[in-house]
């Protein structure tokens, strides 16, 4: 099993890998796995597109990647129908809401609730099919973005509104040309 890890913290990123390691571990069904670590904090567009074509089976993503990117690769996975579970990790002071339905599962941190391996648990221990997904078409991944602007404003501040967040999002990756992807990959006709 690969899984890719993108958090802006330096503690997360050096506490989840083992934790995870050590949660596959006791599973039957997973003999070998590699976790890669990246910086959020210096993750980019292009080099996000890229990770999400090595063909990883579960992506986790910290929710405050710069420029919405945790949007983004969230929009990108559903269009793309990239085969990754997608788990957000965040320490998000409030519920999430129906914008949660962006991800494949949510681990909330710290563990106030649950233990570190009922959240393993929860989100990586059920079985996963990606047809499963709710979001079918464009218009409910727009709805899912809003109600998560809406409710979590700290990802685009200084916005008036979730609408307002919504449009300087849409802005960013669908009105400016420059940061597209040229080839012809699926993520790139995304």
């Amino acid at each position: 099993m690969r899984l890719l890890l993108l958090h802006t913290d330096e503690g997360v990123r050096s506490f989840i890998p083992d934790l995870l390691r050590h949660w596959l571990a006791k599973s039957p069904e997973t003999s070998a796995c590699e976790v890669v670590v990246e910086d959020g904090s210096n993750l980019d567009y292009r080099r996000a597109v890229s990770l999400l074509e090595e063909g990883f089976e579960c992506i986790i993503l910290n929710l405050r990647l710069p420029a919405m990117l945790s949007i983004r690769i969230a929009e990108l996975v559903h269009l793309a129908k990239i085969p990754a579970r997608l788990i957000l990790v965040s320490g998000a002071p409030q519920d999430l809401g129906p914008g949660i339905s962006l991800y494949d599962g949510y681990i909330r941190i710290p563990f106030f609730e649950k233990s570190m391996e009922t959240s393993l648990d929860e989100t990586l221990g059920v079985p996963f099919c990606v047809e499963n997904r709710s979001m079918t078409s464009q218009e409910h991944l727009d709805l899912a973005i809003i109600n998560l602007l809406q409710k979590y404003d700290a990802l685009a501040p200084g916005s008036r509104s979730a609408l307002h967040a919504f449009g300087l999002y849409r802005d960013a990756y669908l009105h400016r040309p420059s940061i597209g992807i040229q080839d012809k990959s699926p993520l790139a006709q995304a």
